[in-house]
């Protein structure tokens, strides 16, 4: 079936128009208004790197060298080869932002020593983010760009918080984005981090910009940065949910060698060891990388424990003067208690210890692996060309056996006639309560989950100034294809067959024992067996009028093929209740346009308002009613966006102010003739207000505030009311994070940094017949470095909830919470040498 829709095509006029002119224009690096007198050549090269925003560090006496003055509008590249004209010299770029000036051909009589290093100090899209503000990114574009120009909202949050905080995991790092979470309660359930973002559930994170779908937990070991880009990104990603992506940076292999070993601890049994080796030739074109991590801990939830392993190695080789090549590898293994959280009471209100777990501790648990081989290109064949191409191939495998829930407390799933098929029994010989108002039904599940995905990703960037027009036009494509295979067992003990009395699995959610028995009596087996491929094509142009707009504009288009063969547990589960077929297999494929544009305008050199409108499209893998083997139209997402972006202390603070209304339609919904069947029609709005601040407003004080409001809810549904919020969406979202480093006696090197968050109540389910409330958390840090020798020795401690406070995160169902962590020391002790 297909998804061309002209009249969506047609709400992008302008954006084609810009695209049609790019066609014959193109684009260049970013090109800045030089006025250099002649002069001494350390003079001029100190001048234009001050510009152009960069540092330069002389590594040899440039003293009596002379050059030309530089005048006009150039990129940084056309200036230093205007400086350098008449010195005998030449430049080559030389990885992480480095330039080296050196001989020319007949330059040997120079009057100087070489080389003479030229070093960026501007952040690398790529790379470390030097306090608590990032000020460009390459999630938004695809191309490394400034945050400050380009017309939506990005946030990102880099290595150093992420340590300075303590924060082991993906839900703490996104407390700190307005309008982003966490959706832990689908971590194992769904086998993959979920993140809800502007209202709606995405499936999905991103690694170094490919789609990594079956990840139950992302380990932060050699992440360099967790970008997040809000809104419908399907221009960049394909199919995305309409609330945003997270991306997760890994740390690239650099000119040096370091080593730094980090040992962390605290209560619950947490124990921790990373450690991040680089090692590079003597010229800086050839260097390797590898990140480890090992942990083995427990956990406030009772009968919980986790043990995991990372390693990451890379390695970059620069290729000539114009091309450079990366690999990498990442390796992960987790083992854990299978745990969905707490359950709350059949009247919705919170449990009464947080820490009581509801699972089997004697089954086998989650057992988790992930493997992935990730191949990087990038050339210049000529000035203001630039191809990349990038391949990344992941496996996973997960599997899993444990007591699960179904229904919520105080309720079966299912009825006496659905029991009675189930059982061969009589209506008569069922009972017409199993379970009682603490008490929780569960079914035993034994799993194993494959996933085999590779995924490539290409993109010729073409760069020239026209007619006053900078233009970066890119043509990207991509392809992705997905395997994967579930094999599944569930079973319960419903009836015993000697006294005929009914035996079904559950727990007390109060009290509960785990001398549960594993199932003799198999309700269900099955598999499923499918596959994905996607194709997309996509053409994106970033424009800049003058000094003051900055336009972006794309269009792709993307194909989805979807095969599967399904005899799943739960699918047979129900067929056997409705008396129908077990066995479902689909052949379907969807294409879709998608379209972005957007407009900044600078009004001054601080502030800058912008607009911007974006298309999103998800496959839903849903089978539509009735006897077809087609499936439901992919779901639709329309984001309408307006902003202001601040920098009122100059490169010191910024700060995000957006507005935002997403459309989400063709979601799946029940059909009213048979709600065992699905059908397209639901619509869901979310509009919201974020504030997202984040520098350094005095001298050693990093600050970063999020805020957030969010209305979301249902728009259309065959089963909901109109005006029910989703699930996990709270009104508002607060996070303050701070961090001071004394400069002067009594306590120079000391830091002291904090964290609040304050979350507002949010609905438990899809119902919204109960809600998570709200709550604040405080966590406190102190730090300090010491220089010993030629070592740096690194000493944090700090404490997480500091106020003790009993607070949830996310919401599966009434019978799956997950709790936030209570009260906690933990601490760091790391060395750099």
């Amino acid at each position: 079936m297909s998804q061309y829709d002209p009249k969506r095509v047609a709400r992008l006029p302008l954006a084609l128009i810009l695209l049609a002119l790019s066609c014959s224009l193109a684009a260049a690096e970013p090109r800045y208004a030089f006025d250099v007198e002649a002069g001494p050549l350390e003079t001029v090269l100190a001048e234009i790197a001050g510009t152009a925003g960069v540092a330069i560090v002389f590594e040899a006496d440039v003293s009596g060298a002379e050059t030309s003055a530089v005048r006009g509008r150039y990129s940084l590249e056309d200036a230093l080869e205007q400086a350098l004209s008449e010195t005998g010299l030449q430049y080559r770029r030389s990885g992480e932002g480095r330039i080296v000036i050196e001989a020319g051909d007949g330059s040997s009589d120079a009057a100087f020593r070489l080389p003479l290093t030229v070093e960026a100090s501007r952040e690398l899209a790529d790379g470390p983010v030097e306090g608590y503000r990032a000020s460009r990114t390459a999630t938004a574009t695809r191309t490394d760009t400034a945050i400050s120009n380009i017309p939506a909202s990005v946030q990102v949050i880099g290595q150093q918080q992420i340590r300075e905080q303590e924060k082991r995991n993906l839900s703490e790092v996104l407390s700190s984005v307005s309008g982003v979470s966490s959706g832990e309660g689908s971590t194992l359930i769904e086998s993959r981090e979920n993140v809800v973002a502007r209202g709606f559930t995405n499936r999905s994170v991103y690694y170094d910009g490919f789609r990594v779908s079956a990840i139950p937990s992302a380990d932060l070991a050699g992440i360099e940065r967790v970008e997040v880009l809000k809104g419908p990104a399907s221009i960049l990603f394909g199919q995305v949910e309409p609330g945003g992506v997270v991306n997760l940076v890994p740390g690239r292999a650099g000119p040096r060698d370091e080593t730094e070993i980090r040992a962390s601890g605290g209560e619950f049994s947490e124990r921790r060891l990373t450690g991040e080796l680089n090692q590079a030739s003597e010229s800086g074109r050839r260097a390797l990388r590898a990140d480890l991590a090992i942990e083995d801990s427990g956990s406030f939830r009772d009968r919980v424990d986790v043990e995991r392993g990372l390693i990451r190695p890379s390695a970059r080789i620069e290729i000539g003067d114009s091309a450079t090549l990366e690999a990498g590898l990442v390796g992960y293994r987790e083992e854990r208690t299978f745990d969905e959280g707490v359950s709350f009471t059949a009247d919705g209100a919170p449990p009464g210890d947080v820490s009581t777990y509801l699972g089997g501790p004697d089954l086998a648990g989650s057992d988790f692996e992930w493997d992935g081989a990730r191949l990087g290109f990038e050339y210049e064949p000529a000035r203001n060309w630039r191809f990349n191409a990038g391949v990344f191939h992941q496996r996973f495998r997960h599997e899993w056996e444990a007591f699960r829930p179904q229904g919520d407390p105080g309720e079966s799933p299912l009825d006496r006639g659905q029991l009675a098929v189930l059982t061969g029994r009589s209506l008569n010989d069922v009972p017409s309560r199993p379970v009682s108002d603490d008490e929780l039904f569960r079914f035993y599940d034994d799993a194993r989950l494959e996933v085999d995905t590779t995924e490539v990703r290409s993109e010729l960037v073409h760069e020239r100034f026209l007619a006053g027009l900078d233009h970066t036009l890119l043509l990207g494509v991509d392809y992705r294809r997905e395997e994967r295979r579930i094999d599944e067992v569930r079973g319960v003990d419903l009836i015993d067959d000697e006294t005929g009395e009914f035996l079904p699995q559950k727990i007390n959610i109060l009290d509960p024992e785990y001398d549960a028995p594993v199932p003799t009596q198999f309700v269900a087996s099955g598999f499923l067996d499918g596959s994905q491929e996607e194709y997309g094509v996509l053409l994106q142009d970033q424009a800049t009028i003058g000094e003051r707009w900055h336009l972006l504009a794309g269009l792709r288009y993307d194909r989805v093929d979807q095969r599967a063969v399904s005899d799943r547990a739960q699918d047979r589960l129900q067929a056997e209740i409705t008396s129908g077929g077990t066995f479902s297999r689909f052949d379907d494929s969807d294409d879709a346009f998608s379209g972005r544009f957007g407009a900044l305008y600078r009004l001054f050199d601080s502030l800058a308002v912008y607009a911007s409108y974006s298309e999103s499209f998800a496959a839903t893998g849903v089978k539509e009613s009735g006897d077809s083997d087609e499936l439901l139209e992919p779901t639709e997402g329309e984001q309408i966006e307006f902003g202001l972006k601040a920098e009122p202390l100059g490169d010191r603070l910024s700060a995000t102010l957006s507005v935002y209304r997403i459309d989400r339609t063709n979601v799946p919904i029940a059909d009213p003739q048979d709600r065992t069947r699905f059908i397209n029609g639901g619509e869901q709005r979310s509009e919201g207000v974020e504030l997202d601040l984040a520098g350094e407003p005095l001298p050693g004080w990093q600050v970063q505030a999020a805020g957030s409001f969010i209305d979301a809810e249902v728009r259309d549904s065959s089963t909901l009311d109109r005006g029910t919020p989703l699930r996990n969406v709270p009104d508002y979202t607060v996070s303050i994070a701070s961090r001071y480093r004394f400069s002067e006696w009594p306590l120079p090197g000391l830091e002291i940094s904090g964290h609040l968050v304050r979350v507002a109540e949010r609905p438990g389910d899809d119902e919204a017949s109960f809600e998570l409330p709200a709550y604040t958390t405080f966590s406190l840090f102190v730090g300090r470095d010491w220089k010993i020798g030629d070592q740096t020795v690194t000493a944090r401690l700090g404490v997480k909830n500091l106020w003790d406070e009993t607070h949830y995160l996310a919401s599966n169902s009434r019978a799956s919470v997950v709790p936030g962590p209570p009260r906690s020391v933990v601490g760091t002790l790391g060395v750099q040498f």
